[in-house]
This record gives C-alpha cells, sequence and structure tokens, in this order.
C-alpha cells in the first residue's frame, strides 16, 4: 500500500490528497515533505531537513478522521483524477473438491481516464470514447481495496484504481456524498460496505 493510500492528506500541513508520488518517494505537493515506508508498520516524513519516523497507526491518529473537501465553485469535490476503469463482464464459478465454494468476478480490461467527484456524483471520461456518470443511486455498494475502489452498481461492479490519488480520500469524500443523497431521501444509512443499506429515519417527536 502506498502512503498516499493510507494517509488521506499529509499529517504535517493537513493539505487533502496532497501526497504524490516522486521517483522512489512520495510527496506532498503543498509543504514538499517527503514520505516513505519504513521497515514494519512505519512511515518515515522528512521536511527542511528533519526526519520523523513513526508507526502508520500513530500517523493515522495525527491526521484524524478524513474529510472531503467542499464542492467548489463548479460543484467539483475532488478531481480531476488520473484513474483506470474496470467494469465486471460475468462471474466464473469457483470449486474445490467438486463443490462450488464461491464466485469469480471476470474483468473487461482496463480504460484509462480521468475521474470527478461532483456535487450530483461521480463523472469518468475516458481517453477515447464517451463519458460516463455514476449518480449517487446508481451505487449499490462501495468498498476500497489498497489503491482501488470496488463501487457496486446496478447488475454489475466497477473497479477504479488510482494512479496518484488516496483511495482513502475518494472514498470518505463518496460515503459522505451517499449519506447526503439519501439524507434528502428521508433515509438514514446502516452501511456502505459491501452493499448500501438504508432505512426511514425517524422524525423527530
Amino acid at each position: 500500500m502506498a502512503v498516499r493510500d493510507l494517509l488521506w492528506g499529509c499529517p504535517l500541513c493537513r493539505a487533502p490528497g496532497s501526497i504524490r508520488p516522486d521517483r522512489k518517494r512520495e510527496r506532498c505537493r503543498q509543504c514538499g515533505a517527503e514520505f516513505r515506508r519504513s521497515a514494519g508498520a512505519r512511515v518515515t516524513a522528512e521536511r527542511d531537513g528533519v526526519r520523523v519516523e513513526r508507526a502508520a497507526g500513530e500517523w493515522l491518529d495525527l491526521l484524524g478522521p478524513a474529510k472531503a473537501p467542499a464542492p467548489d465553485a463548479n460543484g467539483i469535490i475532488l478531481g480531476p483524477e488520473q484513474v483506470s476503469v474496470k467494469l465486471t463482464r460475468r462471474q466464473d464459478p469457483l470449486e474445490w473438491a467438486g463443490q462450488l465454494i464461491g464466485w469469480i468476478e471476470v474483468y473487461t480490461r482496463p480504460r484509462m481516464g480521468i475521474l470527478s467527484m461532483r456535487d450530483d456524483g461521480l463523472h469518468f471520461q475516458p481517453n477515447r470514447g464517451d463519458g460516463v456518470y455514476w449518480g449517487p443511486a446508481d451505487l449499490t455498494g462501495l468498498q476500497p481495496a489498497s489503491s482501488s475502489l470496488q463501487l457496486g452498481l446496478h447488475g454489475h461492479m466497477a473497479a477504479v484504481k488510482f494512479l496518484e490519488g488516496s483511495v482513502r480520500l475518494w472514498t470518505r469524500a463518496l460515503s459522505d456524498l451517499l449519506l447526503r443523497h439519501y439524507r434528502a431521501q428521508g433515509r438514514a444509512v446502516l452501511e456502505l460496505q459491501p452493499c448500501v443499506r438504508t432505512c426511514l429515519m425517524r422524525s423527530a417527536s
């Protein structure tokens, strides 16, 4: 797992989504701090000649819970971000000793492109072909995995791999978007992973 997938922002300057690849290390575009993984579950940060090494959990505690940016004047919450997107084609049976024990998703070839999250949903513009829009009502599940985000859709799934961005930040922002969407319908979200489940909100009396 890359440092930027563990940390949704820079723990030194608190800029969201600012840790990006920089040769063999990762660097905060805001304050210039360099990050790299150390032995075990530890991360080293270096800025202005000062080097600090902490356990991954300590960096997370210092940074705090992920917070998605507010929409800008154009309604953009995150992005544009370089991604690759694969869609499920089918499910093949997984058998052992002649017994069915599960199913394996078979995906299409990845399509490279740009992903943006707006206040109305996700907009994917592939390098070739027409753009794709997924609104909150199109998403039936949300599950992060390492540097990718698996999106449940009606009848199939999409695996979105972030080439430079933080999957933790995108997961938080998309979760907030879904919470707002269902709250506006008078519904409370019980869970998002692996399936979105809601219930009617109780009115205050």
